[in-house]
């Protein structure tokens, strides 16, 4: 006759049994989105910039990015013929904002922040888009229409966590997210 209760080998199996589960639910529940959305962020940037690089050479203009933490604004060089009174021509080149439906401004949501370096030197970034008539004292990030621009690395984070997000540009007009979102201590 069989004895009521349960035998090592059972209560075993139902330990390992919720053990596994409790495990798979912790892994669900401490993902954090927001290092998902840093991401996506970065790899918008990316996209954007090659968008920029790619109109620049196919149009054989140059453009830049007027830059600030959350705003990026194309730009295109535009040449102005000035005749003196002697009646001399000659031509000044000024940035104006660059209107194409295909390249709107890039903006990042509230609580995220950009920064740039090019050629290894951290830009000073703008906290707003100084106005378009200040287009001499604006910060720009060229893209040339020969395809060559400056070797760049831009960060993205969110303000309240310690996710970055880099994408690198290689100077010849293309870049990259090559690296997930991570702690900015690492």
């Amino acid at each position: 006759m069989r004895q009521k209760g349960f035998t090592l080998i059972e209560i075993l199996v139902v330990i390992f049994i919720m053990s596994l589960m409790v495990g798979l639910a912790t892994l669900n529940t401490s993902h954090d989105g927001r290092k998902d959305e840093v991401n996506l962020q970065a790899k918008r940037l990316g996209y954007y910039y090659q968008a920029i690089a790619d109109e620049a050479l196919f149009q054989g203009k140059n453009l830049a990015l007027n830059l600030s933490e959350r705003n990026l604004q194309p730009m295109i060089l535009v040449a102005e013929e000035i005749t003196a009174e002697d009646g001399t021509v000659s031509r000044e080149y000024k940035w104006q904002n660059y209107d194409n439906p295909r390249l709107p401004v890039f903006t990042l949501p509230d609580n995220y922040r950009f920064a740039i370096s090019l050629d290894g030197q951290a830009l000073q970034v703008p906290v707003e888009l100084p106005a378009a008539d200040k287009a001499e004292q604006n910060l720009l990030f060229i893209f040339t229409a020969s395809g060559d621009q400056s070797i760049s690395e831009s960060s993205i984070s969110i303000l309240d966590t310690d996710y970055v997000a880099k994408v690198a540009g290689d100077g010849l007009g293309r870049f990259d997210v090559s690296e997930e979102a991570h702690y900015a201590q690492e």
